[in-house]
């Protein structure tokens, strides 16, 4: 028994020495925790404050950035504004002295035009009666000279040989009444004191790729390459263009009594391809024909008939609308159709634009080799 008690007492001890373990092992487990928890907390705090510190310093940043920028910007505002005042002050200026230059260009052309009145030269406009439409520029302001005629009528001699000419896109028939005579007589060459120039005016039509505005123009344009190669054009108002000049032809013809080789037809730029086109189609085989500055549009046909009717083409190497590069493979057409009477002369330098010395130069070429000359005496 004595044994037994011992026993016990010692199991009873040793549970109380392990409980008192077990407690003394949860008491430092407990604090462990609490000063983990501490530096946790700690750390977090820290953690705030960096990030407070760096939020603050990149909104600092972002407000200084703000600030230069806003200045930055009021800066080229004022410096744009300044800019667009100087450049508005330039182009008044400029507009003011274009304004008048062009009033002495203006003073200077009715002067030069008032003395060639008077000597006949260099415009010549006292070897014609200007007759038709030209005759509104002395009454009008701003005449309409949609599809109406202008004529330079011969005065020295009887009227003998007829030129039909054609004017450029978005001119008039007029200009060559009013301005241009002496595109149609030369006193040193040949006085061609026996022809008589009909210059009609196309009608203002739509124009489609300039968004239907009205131009004079003898048909209608449907695109618009830039000049890199042939524009497509509306069949309908080429068709009614060519009956219109049909009937002048037909009305010439009739004053030069039947003889259609006394007449003449040509044309500048849209007016060479649509007077070409006309000369090609016209039923009777006229006296010849001149291009300026055109080509021959792919709707023109080739009929054998017209094989030998006399054609002087006359372009520009360096024009850039109607370009050479393809232009010249319209031509080709001619060739291959059996045409042995194309003339074709392409000078360099000259452009589409401004071919105004050439163009008097080609017309006299071409009319001194038509016209005979005792018929010109």
């Amino acid at each position: 028994r004595a044994l037994r008690a011992a026993r016990a007492g010692r199991a009873v001890a040793a549970g109380a020495a392990s409980r008192v373990a077990e407690k003394r092992d949860r008491a430092h487990a407990k604090v462990k925790l609490q000063a983990l928890r501490a530096r946790q907390a700690r750390r977090a705090a820290e953690v705030d404050v960096g990030r407070a510190k760096r939020l603050q310093a990149l909104n600092a940043k972002h407000d200084a950035l703000r600030r230069a920028l806003v200045s930055k910007h009021r800066a080229a505002t004022q410096e744009l504004e300044q800019r667009l005042r100087e450049s508005e002050r330039q182009f008044k200026r400029k507009a003011a002295e274009q304004a008048n230059e062009e009033a002495e260009r203006r003073k200077k052309r009715a002067k030069q035009y008032a003395d060639a009145l008077r000597s006949g030269e260099p415009l010549h406009a006292d070897k014609f009666h200007r007759q038709g439409a030209s005759e509104a520029t002395a009454s009008s302001q701003d005449p309409n000279f949609s599809g109406r005629l202008s004529v330079l009528r011969p005065k020295g001699q009887k009227h003998e040989y007829t030129l039909v000419y054609l004017h450029q896109f978005c001119l008039q028939g007029t200009s060559y009444a009013d301005n241009k005579p002496h595109y149609f007589f030369s006193q040193t060459k040949l006085p061609y004191l026996s022809l008589k120039v009909a210059l009609p005016t196309a009608k203002a039509i739509p124009v489609t790729v300039h968004g239907g505005c009205k131009q004079y123009a003898w048909y209608d344009y449907k695109t618009d390459f830039e000049g890199k190669r042939e524009d497509e054009l509306d069949a309908n108002t080429l068709r009614t263009t060519r009956d219109r000049i049909f009937r002048i032809l037909d009305r010439e013809v009739a004053l030069l009594n039947g003889d259609a080789s006394r007449v003449f037809l040509g044309g500048a730029s849209q007016g060479c391809c649509t007077a070409l086109h006309c000369a090609l189609q016209y039923p009777r085989q006229l006296g010849g024909f001149v291009g300026v500055v055109g080509h021959l549009l792919s709707c023109s046909s080739l009929p054998q008939r017209k094989q030998r009717m006399p054609i002087y083409l006359y372009n520009g190497r360096n024009d850039e609308v109607m370009q050479w590069s393809w232009v010249r493979r319209t031509y080709t057409r001619f060739k291959d159709a059996g045409y042995d009477n194309v003339h074709i002369r392409v000078e360099h330098g000259v452009t589409h634009e401004k071919p105004v010395r050439k163009e008097r130069e080609w017309i006299l070429d071409f009319l001194s080799k038509m016209i005979p000359k005792q018929s010109a005496k």
